[in-house]
């Protein structure tokens, strides 16, 4: 890999579940994080890191942490975490007390150098409810970074996907994110 590249893998909602039981009654999400594993372990080339954004687990259980905790092992590359609505911020923080980033504040917003890439990760996810917020600090946080070429990231979309369901639980202030984003480009 050259320095001018950088290669970021991302997966998002794995809703991982306690083994043997499904999502939804029909996914077996913990195999299907296996078989993404797999995949991810044989690329060419080689993802630089692998940033996982949100809804690691459903129901935000320590078990299904540890289950999530487990299934990474495999992962043969390094990776970063951040929540989503079904996640418990404290059960994330004691299932990987390794990820230093995650330990600090009430939010898990984190920010990551790989090669010259600017990782900023803004965490949407708001206790308890679908649709995800960034408060005024995290827009002024965002705001005051470098203009470093940056990947900023989020759980909750910041535009309409077209999606149904993911449309109802949209991120509060898209407008606000866009205008800061957009003093950047």
């Amino acid at each position: 890999m050259t320095d001018a590249m950088t290669l970021i893998a991302q997966i998002s909602d794995l809703h991982i579940k306690t083994h043997g039981r499904l999502s939804y009654k029909k996914v077996d999400t913990h195999a299907a994080l296996l078989r993404v594993i797999d995949t991810l372990n044989q690329l060419v080339p080689r993802p630089d890191t692998v940033v996982i954004t949100g809804d690691l687990v459903d129901f935000g259980t320590a078990e299904e942490y540890q289950t999530l905790r487990e299934a990474l092992r495999h992962l043969q590359l390094p990776f970063l975490l951040m929540p989503g609505n079904h996640d418990d911020r404290q059960q994330l923080r004691a299932a990987f007390p390794k990820h230093h980033y995650l330990q600090h504040g009430e939010t898990l917003n984190w920010q990551m150098r790989v090669n010259h890439l600017q990782l900023l990760a803004l965490d949407s996810s708001v206790p308890h409810q679908p649709w995800g917020d960034i408060d005024d600090a995290q827009l002024q946080w965002l705001a005051r970074e470098p203009d470093l070429p940056t990947l900023v990231l989020l759980h909750h979309s910041p535009f309409l996907s077209g999606i149904g369901h993911m449309d109802r639980q949209p991120l509060r202030n898209p407008a606000a994110l866009a205008a800061i984003v957009g003093q950047h480009p």
